[in-house]
């Protein structure tokens, strides 16, 4: 506090979105006052342009200086039915970007790294077996069972309540299902992988330890992983020797705890074994390998379980991007969505079931 600095530069910047973490608090306390400040961030937004204000704020007070007229700006904002304020919508975004112009650079890095290669995005549709829809089905059932009891409580409200509780855990337990469902398969696809070239590697992405672990266990002897449980020194260990080693070729990660501040260029293949919430998140994990260094064109692949709530996640997630890209340089395709990712796939869910009620309801 009694150092005198002229400059901080907050590297990974949108870890002080929230204006009520104590990382926030600290930074405005420290920092706020130092007459340079540069905020460095790949992700600026992560889901939507609320996120983005307490960035702002930090750098110019003078144009961000109230947080509820930013959000009735440029978030949508609206009073919902429990007299509390919705924030997760988007508006304005053009003008919010041009409002930003004078003191915000984004560089995409097709305009920067000329000499990176392509990398192209697929989806991998796979299709849940005979036995498995009916179990995917049981859990679905009992989703709809606690929708029912919501529904005979707050009826159409639901629509515009916080998803929270044992909702949101049966839609995880869906999620969770397919990724568990889907393990067999990626283990196929890997071992193709591999047997098709004898250096090539890969990378897959989880967001559940059990599948983490079975991914893992499935080539011993080829295969390094970080997960959520090690340590700083074991996540330096495993990335020097994919990067290094030719026998390890298989890169098994979490997607939050391997998805970001780490270089694996020697796979060009990356794939998700499951989806996240947000899609900032498996832009992270892309970039893994998709980053300086890589030579060779990258390709992505998404499996997902066709008619279930993956479905739902990934054309969700689309749009979300879609929005967020048009708050960072106006480029974005005109979309609306008022919603997050849970609170949209939640809809759909919703719908779904009040089609399950018959056409009385």
């Amino acid at each position: 506090k009694k150092a005198k600095f002229d400059c901080v530069v907050l590297d990974e910047s949108h870890y002080i979105k929230d204006l009520q973490a104590k990382r926030t608090k600290m930074v405005y306390k420290f920092f706020k006052k130092i007459p340079h400040r540069l905020l460095l961030s790949g992700t600026p937004i992560k889901n939507r342009p609320i996120e983005f204000y307490s960035q702002l704020k930090f750098l110019r007070a003078d144009l961000f200086s109230n947080k509820q007229n930013y959000a009735l700006r440029y978030c949508d904002a609206k009073e919902n039915a429990f007299k509390g304020w919705d924030y997760s919508g988007a508006s304005n975004l053009e003008e919010l970007n041009r409002k930003i112009a004078n003191f915000y650079i984004r560089r995409e890095k097709k305009s920067v790294l000329t000499d990176l290669p392509d990398k192209t995005v697929s989806i991998v549709e796979l299709d849940l077996n005979v036995n498995e829809k009916s179990e995917y089905a049981k859990i679905n059932k009992d989703l709809f069972k606690v929708l029912d009891e919501g529904w005979k409580q707050y009826g159409s409200q639901m629509q515009s309540m916080k998803v929270g509780g044992t909702q949101l855990s049966k839609m995880m337990e869906l999620k969770q299902f397919c990724s568990h469902h889907k393990i067999s398969r990626v283990i196929e696809y890997v071992r193709e992988f591999l047997e098709s070239s004898e250096d090539r590697k890969i990378i897959i992405f989880s967001q559940f330890i059990h599948t983490q672990r079975m991914l893992r266990d499935a080539f011993p002897g080829q295969t390094v992983s970080i997960l959520g449980e090690n340590s700083d020194i074991e996540r330096q260990e495993a990335v020097e020797k994919f990067q290094g080693d030719p026998k390890a070729r298989v890169f098994v990660g979490s997607t939050i705890a391997a998805g970001v501040g780490i270089t694996l260029t020697a796979a060009d293949t990356v794939c998700f074994a499951d989806l996240m919430w947000s899609p900032s998140d498996h832009l992270q994990a892309e970039d893994r390998a998709y980053r300086i260094g890589q030579k060779s064109n990258v390709q992505v692949n998404y499996f997902i379980f066709k008619g279930t709530i993956e479905e739902m996640i990934w054309k969700t997630l689309s749009r979300k991007l879609g929005i967020i890209m048009k708050a960072l340089d106006g480029k974005g395709q005109e979309k609306s969505m008022n919603e997050d990712v849970v609170r949209m796939v939640f809809k759909e869910i919703l719908e779904d079931f009040k089609a399950s009620r018959g056409k009385d309801d």
